[in-house]
């Protein structure tokens, strides 16, 4: 028989397990047996603890597997001292039909016992690696319902630390993080968009979540951006909430949301900027289509917002408008409209001066979203978590659990009836007083400020068709539309709010 010879030893020291008397034993006993020794591996510095596959010289034996037909080593624990090591070495000299023997031990798998003993090893391996895995399971589901973290980068605005008491790390919440988030949330709620915050972020070099949270010490530069914004906005921790191992957020045994860390903000808050980015997050539009007034010059026909255009001819700017463009309505392919076309500089100084005519003297206001009470937000929450444990069930997570299955969706159930009997109201948007007058206010701003705070307001602009007919004034074909809740702001600013 052909055989591999392999020693190791943890540190090199002159005694009867050095490498030198270990290869010198195994080298007698293939003589002894009659075997032909086709090649010596040793690891000499290298601790048991690592694995095989990892070991310099071990690594080049299983490479030889081949061409032997049985590994010769002095004593068992220099292959492995792990038990689930060696049972994977056995797997893979078995797999390639060679042997293992001991020196110094009665192991041989070369013999039917031998074999009979890997069988044995073998059962035991997959029962230690099963019961390893469901330690870790309940030890990954322990630490899930505490601060601990497990693994992975934090979430914006907590940071990795070491435990309390000094075993593995935790969460905490980074103070920078938090200030940034609390900046970006309050100008969301003002009606700052969200691109205008982002460019302001990075123009003041403010590092980025993907950056700030890296568990890499000198990680890639990424950029703030609308998105970024959006998806920070998502994330169940900013209330202080921990998801778990299936992505929904964790609740306590009756059903409420579990708080692990002091929230960023309330909830009111958080909703108002995630309202307000969805608020900002209409459909894009060429640029060719939008001007100042999209939104609120409207087709008295049909209704649709009036597109920009560009005239053949010369063009000169008159009081600061291009006299070349125009706004037109052409309807849609499906719903075609007989059209509207006007000059844009016309309309644009006459809205300038209808407006401040019709609505000047009135109070600037914006509309605020005031959200429901607490209830019907964790009303829907508790709707969300009873959908997603029925989900979790249809796709067989509670096969093996079906108790634990009953005892959730009883508190989430018994949670639901409880919110059902308490009081509640609806959210709704309020008008809020800016403090100025509407003329006042447009005097501070540019042409696509006036836009936003003419949509703000809910002020539109209808205009008809010429019809054809020549010298027909703009003040003929445009009229000032206020919104239906025009009473609620219409008054002089000594009588509003």
């Amino acid at each position: 028989m052909r055989a591999l010879i392999y020693a190791r030893l943890s540190r090199s020291k002159d005694n009867s397990t050095s490498i030198v008397r270990q290869l010198e034993a195994c080298r007698q006993e293939a003589e002894r047996r009659g075997w032909q020794v086709v090649g010596e591996y040793a690891d000499d510095g290298v601790s048991g603890a690592v694995d095989p596959s990892e070991r310099p010289e071990a690594t080049k034996l299983l490479a030889r597997l081949d061409e032997a037909d049985v590994i010769l080593v002095w004593k068992l624990d220099r292959l492995a001292r792990s038990f689930l090591a060696f049972a994977d070495l056995m797997r893979v000299s078995d797999r390639a039909a060679v042997g293992m023997t001991s020196v110094t031990e009665p192991l041989d798998t070369t013999s039917p016992m031998g074999r009979a003993m890997i069988q044995i090893i073998a059962v035991f391996a997959e029962l230690e690696r099963a019961m390893i895995r469901e330690r870790s399971l309940a030890s990954r589901a322990y630490l899930r319902t505490t601060e601990r973290h497990i693994s992975g980068r934090a979430p914006y605005g907590l940071r990795i630390v070491p435990a309390a008491d000094g075993k593995g790390k935790a969460l905490q919440r980074d103070p920078e993080a938090v200030e940034v988030i609390r900046e970006i949330l309050a100008r969301l709620v003002d009606g700052e968009p969200g691109t205008t915050i982002a460019a302001d972020l990075e123009r003041r070099a403010v590092p980025t979540p993907r950056v700030r949270t890296s568990l890499k010490p000198n990680p890639k530069p990424s950029h703030w951006s609308y998105q970024a914004i959006k998806h920070m906005l998502g994330h169940p921790s900013l209330l202080g909430h921990k998801i778990d191992e299936r992505g929904h957020v964790r609740r306590d045994e009756q059903g409420a949301e579990l708080i692990f860390w002091e929230p960023v903000t309330d909830r009111a808050t958080l909703e108002a900027a995630r309202l307000a980015v969805e608020a900002r997050s209409v459909d894009k539009t060429s640029p060719n289509r939008r001007h100042w007034l999209f939104g609120v010059a409207l087709c008295a026909k049909c209704g649709r917002p009036l597109t920009q255009n560009a005239r053949a001819g010369r063009s000169y700017v008159e009081r600061g408008w291009d006299t070349r463009s125009v706004l037109r309505c052409l309807g849609t392919r499906e719903e075609p409209c007989a059209g509207v076309l006007i000059a844009e500089h016309k309309l644009s100084e006459w809205v300038e001066e209808e407006v401040l005519r019709t609505v000047g003297r009135f109070e600037a206001i914006e509309p605020v979203y005031v959200p429901g009470s607490d209830v019907e937000a964790d009303l829907a929450a508790v709707e969300r978590a009873i959908g997603n444990l029925r989900d979790d069930r249809d796709a067989g997570l509670f096969d093996d659990d079906e108790d634990d299955y009953r005892e959730r969706m009883s508190a989430l159930v018994g949670r639901r009836k409880a919110l059902r009997a308490a009081p509640s109201t609806e959210p709704r948007w309020q008008y809020r007083s800016m403090g100025c007058t509407v003329a006042e206010l447009w005097k501070t701003l540019e042409p696509a400020g006036r836009g936003d705070l003419l949509r703000t307001m809910g002020v539109t602009v209808e205009v008809s068709s010429a019809n054809r007919r020549r010298n027909v004034t703009t003040g003929e074909r445009a009229r000032v539309v206020l919104p239906d809740e025009s009473g609620a702001w219409q008054a002089p600013l000594e009588q509003a709010f």
